[in-house]
């Protein structure tokens, strides 16, 4: 109901043929930084992913990891163990039949069924080395993490993507991993910063056994995320899916939040960040088109738009202003 909602109530104002995306990099902090701009052709643009591609197929691999000292009880994660859900955060086959509420399932629905995010996952949780606050950044850990489990995993797998350069993305390979996911099924208190979410892994650049290249950098290979960070509370399955769906479409996007004041309503709201997509960001991903219609009376009829993807663009004025 709150897509219904969203949909018939934002209005945008096209002002010039541009449309700004202001950067920040850091989910859950505030900045100016600077500007991507991306000149539209008419009114609501359609360049599709800028670091990842928003059709195909995206292969990522999971990995869930533990600090040693995280011992808060939790039955869907227990300690030293993998999450009762693991199997169903990601599917491993790209055939649109997947795991209710998994990674996989919503973004083939976001996008209209354009887009398969599958993979697969480390078959253990990686226990830390050291406790939590022994380390100096997720980065660290995320390296370490990386290098103990590099002799079991070929990373060249998921490198199934040539990133030529932006908004240019074709199947192929180009030496990078495409996708790593890392799941902490907690983070207890800790000196550094340790976000919910980011679309990085927080280290420079590594290098696995076979050769493949692994970017810890943005854009890079890899996202990290972490429920509630600091307060030692268990990551569940939603917020797993969702912190996920949020980090990638910053691989879409870019690094900002150029949604102003509208909660959660869509993958790229500054507050927080939504675990779903608006009718704006899918038809900037090339998911959807709206149904345009001028100010004279008339009749649309719209189904849900969260399995649809119908939406209205409603211009008014002589401004280039649209109700959404």
């Amino acid at each position: 109901m709150r897509h219904l909602i969203m949909t018939t109530t934002l209005l945008v104002s096209l002002v010039s043929p541009t449309i700004g995306l202001s950067q920040e990099v850091l989910c859950g902090m505030t900045g100016s930084g600077s500007q991507q701009q991306v000149q539209a052709d008419r009114p609501f643009p359609s360049p599709g992913g800028m670091y990842l591609p928003t059709t195909g197929v995206i292969r990522a691999y999971v990995v869930f990891i533990q600090f040693r000292d995280h011992a808060t009880a939790d039955g869907n994660w227990p300690v030293n163990s993998l999450a009762s859900w693991a199997a169903n955060f990601v599917a491993p086959f790209a055939n649109g039949s997947y795991p209710e509420g998994s990674l996989s399932r919503r973004m083939y629905e976001f996008s209209n069924t354009q887009l398969h995010v599958i993979g697969d996952y480390y078959p253990q949780v990686v226990v830390t080395d050291s406790n939590s606050n022994q380390y100096s950044s997720y980065g660290q850990v995320n390296l370490e993490v990386l290098r103990r489990i590099d002799q079991n995993v070929d990373f060249a797998q998921y490198d199934n993507l040539n990133r030529r350069g932006n908004y240019d993305i074709v199947p192929g390979t180009d030496n990078r991993v495409d996708l790593i996911v890392m799941v902490y099924r907690g983070v207890p208190y800790v000196d550094y910063t340790f976000y919910s979410g980011i679309a990085e892994l927080g280290f420079g650049i590594y290098t696995s056994n076979e050769g493949t290249v692994i970017e810890g950098g943005f854009p890079g290979s890899g996202i990290t995320e972490a429920h509630a960070p600091r307060s030692g509370a268990v990551t569940p399955f939603d917020d797993a899916v969702g912190l996920a769906v949020h980090e990638i479409a910053h691989l879409f996007f870019g690094d900002g939040h150029f949604l102003r004041n509208f909660a959660s309503l869509g993958a790229m709201s500054d507050h927080n960040g939504g675990s779903s997509f608006n009718s704006i960001e899918r038809r900037w991903l090339g998911w959807m088109d709206f149904i345009y219609v001028d100010s004279n009376p008339t009749t649309v009829t719209l189904r849900d738009f969260f399995t649809t993807g119908d939406a209205c663009a409603v211009e008014f004025g002589s401004s280039n202003q649209w109700f959404i």
